[in-house]
């Protein structure tokens, strides 16, 4: 007991001055993963310390020289100092089983591999379940076979001569699929009104489907001579394109000029042209003269920009008097 509460002492006082949330959980005995790693660095500081203080008392002791009176049982003293961490922690606060905690991690071993904070409890573990050892298999009249341990048995037989086997556990219980014998004069029983049902529309179907209408050769001929359907009658030079009146096609290099009457020519050839002054005439537009505008002075140039800029007070050729 004064092992563990020297132990304490030296953690709380350690906690209490790094971190006083960590230095409650501890007192709590609520330990949580920050206080498990602090713990572990305390566990290793203090050790690490104590081996080094016992390294310096065996290096001392083998050189003559004056020592303080106290030196020598201070290094006697460092032999049996310890700090009992994974101890005081099996006690506060334990782990759930009653297993010490491991000094490596701090922490309770757990069946299945893992660890958990002391004071926790481990996950439990289901046994694995060892299924059924394979046993004589009955196949009898049911499909699929039956399981192991069941029997293929008659359940039921009717007046029409229908089976009805199933498989049957040891406790006489019924399950699995059902296989039937001489069921099919019962399937023929049921199946055959559907089957007269479709015969009849079947029959309908025939006896009014339209009928197609057939031509007279002799009186069924279209104007032409041809047989029907007739195209559509066009007024020559026209003819029938896909049911449509065109023109046909003019001679290689030249074009229709005149949609109604047909006729082809070159392109252009009787097409004239007015400029913009009224009076001049030509093949394209690229060859009327370029118009020209007409300024305040009477002179004329291409565009009203550039026409010569009007002295002030002059309108129309007059000066202001301003009256």
């Amino acid at each position: 007991a004064a092992m563990y509460q020297s132990t304490q002492d030296y953690i709380s006082g350690v906690l209490k001055f790094k971190d006083p949330s960590l230095h409650a959980l501890f007192i709590d005995n609520k330990p949580n993963d920050q206080v498990i790693a602090e713990l572990l660095q305390i566990k290793k500081d203090f050790d690490g310390e104590i081996s080094q203080a016992t390294v310096a008392c065996k290096a001392a002791s083998s050189k003559n020289g004056y020592h303080e009176k106290n030196f020598w049982g201070a290094c006697d003293q460092l032999q049996r100092r310890f700090i009992f961490v994974a101890e005081y922690l099996s006690k506060n606060p334990g782990c759930k089983d009653n297993k010490p905690v491991d000094e490596t991690t701090l922490k309770c071993s757990c069946e299945d591999g893992n660890s958990v904070l002391p004071g926790t409890e481990c996950k439990k573990v289901t046994p694995p379940v060892d299924p059924p050892g394979p046993g004589p298999v009955d196949a009898g009249r049911c499909d699929p076979v039956c399981k192991a341990g069941q029997t293929c048995k008659l359940q039921e037989k009717s007046d029409d001569g229908v089976e009805v086997w199933q498989c049957v556990g040891q406790d006489g219980k019924s399950e699995g699929p059902q296989k039937k014998k001489g069921g099919f004069k019962k399937f023929l029983v049921k199946a055959l009104p559907w089957i007269v049902g479709a015969g009849a529309i079947v029959g309908m179907y025939f006896l009014f489907k339209p009928k197609k209408v057939k031509l007279n050769p002799a009186g069924d001929l279209c104007p032409d001579g041809t047989k029907a359907p007739c195209a559509k009658a066009c007024s020559a030079p026209k003819v029938n394109s896909s049911g449509t009146c065109v023109c046909p096609s003019c001679p290689p290099g030249q074009t229709i000029i005149n949609a109604e009457t047909c006729e082809c020519g070159e392109q252009g050839n009787n097409v004239k042209i007015i400029c913009a002054d009224g009076v001049t005439i030509v093949n394209t537009l690229a060859d009327c003269p370029a118009a020209l505008y007409t300024c305040w002075d009477g002179s004329q140039v291409k565009s009203a920009i550039n026409c010569p800029e009007k002295p002030a007070g002059k309108t129309d050729g007059k000066i202001k008097t301003g009256r």
